[in-house]
């Protein structure tokens, strides 16, 4: 079960329990909150689209240059992460 399903299944209304799309920004205020519970789903689901489209590639060409599988993945693992900060990292708005 992904996890774009269950917030959108199960959205979190309390914004001190922790759980759910949780930023200093979406727990300004209880509206911020309902709107970050909102569009996380979609968040999450344009993360996994452009994780796995770059994942495909980067093993396409991996296997191209036979590149050994430790290697592989780590560089596998290495783009999840940065995926991960990139787009759960907030930024000032201009």
């Amino acid at each position: 079960m992904s996890v774009r399903f269950l917030l959108k299944k199960y959205p979190v209304t309390d914004r001190n329990s922790g759980c759910g799309y949780n930023t200093p920004a979406s727990r300004s205020s209880q509206e911020h909150w309902d709107y970050a519970q909102e569009i996380a789903p979609n968040i999450f689901l344009g993360l996994g689209i452009r994780l796995e489209i770059t994942e495909v590639i980067l093993n396409v060409c991996l296997f191209i240059f036979k590149v050994p599988a430790a290697k592989s993945l780590l560089t596998g693992i290495a783009i999840g992460v940065i995926f991960c900060f990139w787009d759960f990292t907030e930024r000032k708005q201009r």
